[in-house]
Order: C-alpha cells, then sequence, then structure tokens
C-alpha cells in the first residue's frame, strides 16, 4: 500500500456514498478490500526474519551500542534517531560517491569495509581513508557545504550501512543534546587519523608507516588487499610488497 496501492483502493470508493460509510465498507465489512489489511503488512514486516525491516533493526542496534559508549538515549530520543536512517546494502565494488556530485549523506558503516579515494592525472587511485564497522565516512566538506565532491567512495566488501542527510543531522542536533558530543568525537577521531597520516607521510619510512598502520588498524590490515594499503601508505604495491618481504626475513 506504501509504495504503490493506494490508486488502486481508491477506485473501490463508491460515489454515491459518504466517507463514513465507505470506510465502513472497505474496512470493517466482512468481505471489505482493506479488512486484511493490517494483518498483512504485520506479517509483511515481522514474520520472516531475512526481511529488509529485520536487518535495520539490527543495524540500528549496533548503532546504539556504539553510542552508549558516549551518550544515553532514552526511548523517544532512539525513535528520533531510527526515523533519520536510511539503511542501504551494497555490493563489492559498489559506488555510494563519485567526485563531482554532491555528497548528500553521511554514511555509517554496520557491516563491511568502503575506503574513500581520489583518481589523478594519471588514472592512479589515491586512497584516502578506510570506514569499517562502527565508522562514518562521507565527503565531509562537500556534505557540509553543498560543493561538489572532491572523493569517490566505494564498496572494498558486501557491506549494510545506514545513511544520513543534512536535515536528519540537523533535526538530532536540535532534539538531542548529546548527539554533539557524537558528532564531535567522530569529527576529532578522523582528524586524529588524517593527522597521525600526515606525520608519517613526512617523517617516517615506508617500514614505519606500514608498522605503525598495522598496529592501529589490525583489522583493516587484515581485511583489506596489500595494493589499496599500499595506495593509502602512498608507496607503490611492489615497493610495499618487497617491504614486507624483508620484515618476514628478520623473523
Amino acid at each position: 500500500m506504501v509504495v504503490g496501492g493506494v490508486p488502486h483502493y481508491l477506485n473501490a470508493i463508491e460515489r454515491g456514498r459518504s466517507v463514513q460509510q465507505n470506510i465502513e465498507k472497505l474496512c470493517f465489512s466482512k468481505d471489505g478490500l482493506l479488512a486484511d489489511e493490517f494483518d498483512n503488512l504485520y506479517s509483511a514486516l515481522f514474520s520472516f526474519p531475512n526481511t529488509g525491516f529485520v536487518k535495520f533493526a539490527h543495524m540500528v542496534d549496533l548503532l546504539f551500542q556504539d553510542m552508549a559508549l558516549t551518550i544515553t538515549l532514552t526511548d523517544v530520543e532512539k525513535e528520533l534517531l531510527r526515523s533519520v536512517l536510511i539503511p542501504k546494502s551494497v555490493r563489492k565494488r559498489q559506488y555510494l560517491l563519485q567526485a563531482g556530485d554532491v555528497c548528500r549523506h553521511a554514511i555509517f558503516v554496520a557491516k563491511g569495509c568502503l575506503c574513500s579515494f581520489t583518481i589523478d592525472q594519471n588514472e592512479v587511485k589515491r586512497i584516502f581513508q578506510f570506514a569499517i564497522e562502527g565508522w562514518a565516512i562521507s565527503d565531509m566538506y562537500s556534505f557540509l557545504t553543498g560543493e561538489p565532491a572532491t572523493y569517490y567512495i566505494d564498496a572494498i566488501e558486501d557491506s549494510e550501512l545506514y545513511l544520513m542527510d543534512k536535515a536528519g543531522k540537523e533535526e538530532l542536533l536540535d532534539q538531542i543534546p548529546g548527539m554533539e558530543k557524537v558528532f564531535r568525537l567522530s569529527l576529532e577521531k578522523n582528524y586524529i587519523a588524517n593527522q597521525r597520516r600526515i606525520n608519517a607521510m613526512l617523517s617516517s619510512s615506508i617500514e614505519e608507516r606500514y608498522l605503525s598502520f598495522a598496529r592501529t588498524y589490525p583489522q583493516i590490515a587484515q581485511r583489506v588487499p596489500q595494493y589499496m594499503i599500499a595506495s593509502y601508505l602512498g608507496v607503490s604495491a611492489e615497493t610495499l610488497s618487497r617491504m614486507r618481504k624483508q620484515l618476514a626475513s628478520k623473523g
């Protein structure tokens, strides 16, 4: 009914009958067209464990668990948060943003792995950020200003995500005081990661960069292809491969 059945139901309204008479006939008579509609919709939503609704509910529960480390949400605030989140499933190598488009959503990863990157004049991919479970990713400048995005974002793995648009973010900030802290901490985490990376690029050897990355982000180091890690570290895949062989030979 929600996504396309309304015109069909309108055709069942009989001219000459009052609104109350039509409602009685459609909804409350034994053979009324809408007599069993609530039961049908309820069954569609809750009877099957693999429905998109159940998957989304599980994803939001994971988000609540992460946020509980920072703030405590009331039931009303949880419902508000649910109302502004948009569930999305993506396949490996599927794009969520392309450079030149406006970034309309902040993306939160419930399951899977994403990356943001640019493509230089030589058509070489330069990876800027990875995002795994519990992380957020977007082209923040584009998201906040409405200007065209600089970065591409795509999925390294099949992923389950929830998206939030700018209006949803502003509503949460207005209605839930603690959300300002959540967003601030997320921005701080991204800032720290980016500053750590810049410092390493300027002052550390390739070996030091790689070992620091593997210690700081062990899950990413184990899940992401080595050529992507090489791109993130600013070296060629061949250089990283040689360096890892040298480390292995040292025991």
